[in-house]
């Protein structure tokens, strides 16, 4: 018995003991991450446990705590740096000192099909555009943030109010009748659209290719340049979860606004007139004149009021439009994959009251290694915008600013702002000094009785699946789709003057897509240690479609009664679009000594726009680059020299169904469009020549980057007017040839730069030449 009680007492001890090893095997590790040439502290820098997904974080002062044990070896990683391992050894701290990586000195960037490439190789011009600089002084439309931003390009913003639009130009306007706008891409996806509505907090990276020659293997749409974003992934962030929120707060006032005489009130040639909208009449002295309202209940209705100047008439209808941004971000990050879930909300007014926008943005993107060959790529974007009221722009007599910029310079604030009253049988009526005048109105009654609310909802969706067959060749598959849903009215009360004195009330509704399909064989590999080559073959099928169906009606029924059966004669309209086309491409790249780099390209187009005889077209682009610095001994202050060239061609197509006299029908009958195609239409060409340096000196310190180019885009498509006795009003062909030319210079400089600041300064600067050269007959 005593034996036994022995050795149940040695079997607990020995428990125990193992035990008290498990519990003490791990211990607290703590250490310090500084820069291996500066001795800066590095904050932010990735610790994991190799083998595991246990790890942390250096803090601002670039140390961090972990528990691992005696044996393990930790894993020091962070972005333009050499990833770096150290094992514990026993060790309760562990200071490392980590080396700039040299490869992200070369700055990476992303071209064609969302590929990553070297910068000092690219043959052309491209320019990229900071994360911060988009969410810091952000815009709602992200856009507009690329303004003043990237040389040679001109972004012009919208007039429609908050969240409206811009139009987007790159090295001038290239067609006559089509759109010289830049074709969009997003983590390789072609959009149907622009980027407007992508919430700046999920960008991670823009790079505007500039002209033909950089985006030449995007096929016809690309031959007005391309502006291609990356979005975040999760990649490079902290092991484990992580989550950021944001708040953004901006406020917008009217600075620049039109100069006006204030010496003369209504009326013309001295006389004053409480009819006129003309500001000629007698000069503004606080004489006495007979007050302009038509409401019998106003309290100067019929009596006489001083005539005063009133400097304050236009700007007092503006307001302070403000922007309310917030955005919550969760990023999970491990060996196998991450995951980055975004939602930005924002409300917003505009300058012109009721000009409101409430927009929910959620995006969500998914990365993960399947197995040691296969990964994926998933991205689900999906955004709603409620617009108020959208604001009509130009010359229309709907637009506020209209007759805003037309008040005579005696009106005041405090009466004109009484836009409406009931009359006699209780028929709201507007509150005017010109009452029913052809071509001008109040313009609080513009902003509160002509109202276009709308509801767009878009959704954009990508399955991206890569296999690597052996070290050198992959091949890529990926399908996306760019959906976009529009509901959108018109209203337009009973006596609003020029447009709609009985009122009118419109309802539209279209969906439009485009769903691009593609493939891509990759075969990447340095054949000696001084040549290199990376050849690359794919396809794409893109399918566009648009459906709308619209109706309208004037003259309501019974007054402010909105709704199609309530309006005299609706008239609906219904249209259709659609559109194919198949591509198939090639490009190549050759590296000598990583220093000269040659590019060649091919791609051909069949578009269904485009007759039989002329529906394939294909189109090559060449480019060569060398590092001059990298090939010859130069002085100590010249760090980098670049010097490159390309040409380009690029094809395009026209808008689906004009290769014959198209029909519609109306209220029964058959109408023949005015506009006979020509029978052996033929696609339209650009091409392009550009060549450029790219200089820098004392340690990237001074940069220096300059383009020559000249672009000449021929067989234009576009209608031609001819005599109406030939039974048509146009002829659409092909003719005329547009050259652009000019020069854009890229001019950095970093006069402080060390552990705890850095300023750097950049100046664009960009001269463009247009000429039509040659015109259809």
């Amino acid at each position: 018995m005593r034996k036994i009680y022995e050795m149940c007492k040695a079997c607990f001890l020995s428990t125990m003991l193992l035990s008290a090893s498990a519990v003490y095997g791990q211990d607290t590790v703590t250490g310090t991450v500084t820069d291996a040439n500066s001795g800066a502290l590095l904050p932010g820098v990735n610790v994991l446990i190799k083998g595991s997904a246990t790890g942390t974080a250096t803090d601002v002062n670039g140390q961090f705590t972990l528990q691992a044990a005696g044996d393990d070896v930790l894993v020091f990683s962070f972005i333009g740096y050499t990833t770096f391992e150290e094992a514990v050894n026993g060790r309760r701290v562990v200071n490392v000192a980590m080396s700039v990586d040299i490869r992200s000195l070369e700055e990476i960037v992303v071209t064609a099909f969302g590929l990553e490439q070297d910068k000092k190789s690219v043959t052309y011009a491209t320019q990229d555009v900071s994360v911060d600089e988009l969410t810091q002084a952000r815009t709602l439309n992200v856009v507009n943030s690329l303004s003043g931003k990237i040389a040679g390009v001109s972004v012009n913003p919208g007039a429609s109010g908050v969240g409206s639009g811009s139009k987007v130009v790159i090295r001038g306007n290239r067609s006559i009748s089509g759109s010289s706008q830049p074709l969009y891409i997003v983590d390789g996806i072609i959009l149907n659209g622009d980027i407007a509505n992508l919430s700046p907090d999920d960008i991670e990276n823009i790079s505007v290719l500039r002209g033909a020659n950089a985006a030449a293997l995007y096929g016809a749409r690309a031959n007005n340049g391309a502006i291609v974003v990356t979005t975040k992934s999760g990649k490079g962030g902290p092991a484990g979860v992580s989550a950021s929120i944001g708040f953004t707060y901006q406020a917008n006032n009217p600075i620049l606004l039109t100069n006006y005489q204030n010496e003369f009130g209504q009326g013309s040639a001295g006389t004053y007139a409480p009819a006129a909208v003309t500001s000629w009449g007698p000069r503004l002295t606080g004489q006495l004149a007979p007050h302009w309202s038509i409401d019998p209940n106003f309290p100067l209705f019929g009596q006489n009021y001083a005539l005063e100047r009133q400097p304050d008439n236009v700007r007092d209808l503006l307001q302070t439009g403000n922007s309310f941004i917030t955005n919550l971000s969760v990023g999970i990050n491990n060996e196998k994959g991450s995951t980055f879930l975004s939602y930005t909300s924002t409300e917003a007014t505009g300058i012109i009251p009721g000009n409101d926008l409430s927009s929910h943005n959620i995006n969500l993107r998914m990365t993960a290694d399947m197995t040691d060959k296969l990964s994926i790529d998933t991205r689900l974007n999906y955004i709603r915008q409620d617009f108020e009221n959208v604001l009509v722009t130009g010359e229309s007599f709907d637009n506020p600013y209209q007759y805003l910029y037309i008040l005579p310079r005696n009106i005041r604030t405090q009466d004109i702002e009484q836009f409406e009253f009931l009359d006699e049988t209780d028929q709201l009526t507007q509150h005017f000094y010109a009452p029913r005048f052809n071509g001008a109105g109040n313009p609080y009654w513009t902003i509160n009785r002509v109202l276009r609310p709308r509801l767009r909802e878009r959704v954009i969706g990508m399955v991206t699946l890569k296999y690597q067959i052996t070290d050198d060749l992959s091949i890529l598959g990926r399908s996306a789709l760019d959906r976009t849903n529009d509901f959108e009215e018109f209203i337009r009360y009973v006596d609003t003057y020029t447009t709609a004195q009985g009122g009118a009330y419109e309802k539209k509704f279209n969906y439009s897509y485009e769903w691009n399909s593609d493939f891509l064989l990759n075969y990447q590999k340095d054949v000696t240690e001084d040549f290199s080559v990376d050849v690359s073959f794919g396809g794409n099928l893109r399918v566009f479609q648009r459906d709308e169906l619209k109706s309208n009606g004037s003259n309501l029924n019974f007054p402010n009664l909105f709704s199609i059966q309530n309006t005299t004669n609706p008239v609906t309209t219904e249209i259709f679009r659609e559109k194919r086309v198949q591509s198939l491409y090639g490009f190549a790249r050759f590296g000598y000594l990583n220093a000269i780099f040659l590019d060649a390209t091919i791609r051909n187009d069949w578009s269904s726009t485009l007759p039989s005889d002329n529906r394939s077209f294909s189109y090559p682009s060449f480019g060569l680059t060398a590092v001059v610095s990298d090939l010859v001994q130069l002085p100590g202050f010249i760090t980098f020299v670049k010097l490159r060239g390309s040409w380009a061609e690029v094809g395009n197509d026209t808008d689906p169904f004009l290769l014959f006299q198209g029909a519609s029908v109306d209220n029964g009958t058959i109408r023949l469009n005015p506009s006979l195609p020509e029978a052996d239409l033929k696609p339209e060409t650009t091409r392009s020549t550009e060549v450029g340096a790219d200089l820098r000196f004392i340690d990237d310190k001074i940069r220096l980057d300059f383009t020559w180019y000249k672009t000449n885009s021929f067989d234009q498509l576009f209608g031609t007017p001819v005599p109406r006795g030939s039974g048509v009003t146009t002829i659409f062909q092909n003719g005329a040839d547009i050259q652009n030319r000019g020069v854009e210079i890229v001019f950095g400089a970093t006069p402080i730069a060390n552990a705890d600041f850095r300023w750097d300064i950049d100046f664009n600067f960009a001269k463009n030449e247009s000429e039509v050269l040659e015109i259809a007959e």
